[in-house]
């Protein structure tokens, strides 16, 4: 046991004398992820061409951990340190983007009146009139997978006594894992003219045509790169064990996948917040 005087009194304040630990540390532990996924793209189609849509989700998964690393007394406690880990935590989010548009097209057959005497074309005697509705409805279902993720961080810290604090920084990645569906439409393609006139007899042009866009299903994976940032606390509990917990800032970076038949290029963003505690060893 080693013990320190305090103050005036002379009390004793008494704590375990351990050896020296070890430079080199392997920790296991659990994980509590507040993982954010941002989505953003385009639904294109016919007689809504543009329609943009966006969405953000938050998931809370938990995870198991691993981590190793080596730290190197520099001045005094202070040291200098790197970690590898790896967190095993499985976030998934759905998000949902819809497209409605709906246009009509009139047909009007007629026959010509007699010329006017000023030489101003009269207008046609109407016989019939056809009015043709389109509607395009457009849902896209989107579910996106993060997870597991790993780092390469370097550390600074004290360490005093049987207890180290520390912060760091470094590289982050991400497995991304997209899928969508969007299911068969029917609508119109161009030409498209709200109104036309035509004498009887005469054919049409510039009408509107029917078509199907097919269904599409994708299914997409991707590896999202970014940097991270953290502190953290280590407290020897014997010769050779540790705990440790640590809080982190992940920002995964971002992916666009690339555009299809029935989607323009989509765009993932992803970060988190991470809680971790683990047990752990020195050598």
């Amino acid at each position: 046991m080693r013990c320190l005087l305090l103050g005036l009194a002379g009390l004793p304040l008494c704590a375990p004398a351990y050896g020296q630990i070890g430079d080199v540390y392997a920790s296991v532990g659990v994980s509590n992820r507040s993982q954010r996924t941002s989505v953003s793209g385009v639904l294109p189609g016919s007689l809504a061409p543009t329609t943009p849509f966006s969405g953000r989700d938050r998931d809370r998964p938990f995870g198991v951990t691993a981590a190793v690393g080596y730290d190197r007394s520099i001045a005094g406690p202070v040291f200098l340190g790197l970690e590898a880990g790896i967190d095993l935590g499985d976030s998934r989010q759905t998000f949902t983007a819809n497209s409605s548009a709906t246009a009509s097209q009139t047909v009007i057959r007629c026959f010509p009146l007699p010329p006017d005497p000023s030489g101003i074309p009269p207008p046609c005697a109407e016989l019939s009139r056809t009015t043709t509705v389109f509607n395009e409805t457009q849902a896209l279902n989107l579910n996106v997978r993060t997870g597991p993720s790993a780092a390469l961080v370097g550390r600074v810290g004290v360490a005093l006594g049987g207890t180290r604090l520390w912060a760091s920084g470094g590289l982050n990645a991400q497995r991304m894992r997209a899928a969508y569906d969007l299911p068969v439409v029917n609508t119109a393609i161009p030409p498209f003219f709200p109104f036309i006139v035509a004498e009887v007899g005469q054919p049409v042009d510039g009408l509107a045509r029917m078509t199907t866009l097919p269904a599409e299903q994708r299914s997409l994976k991707r590896w999202m790169t970014g940097w991270t940032a953290g502190v953290g606390i280590e407290q020897r509990i014997a010769p050779l064990f540790t705990i440790t917990a640590r809080l982190a800032f992940a920002n995964h970076g971002s992916v666009t996948l690339p555009a299809s038949a029935r989607l323009a290029p989509l765009r993932i963003e992803s970060s988190s917040h991470t809680f971790g505690v683990g047990l752990g060893v020195r050598f």
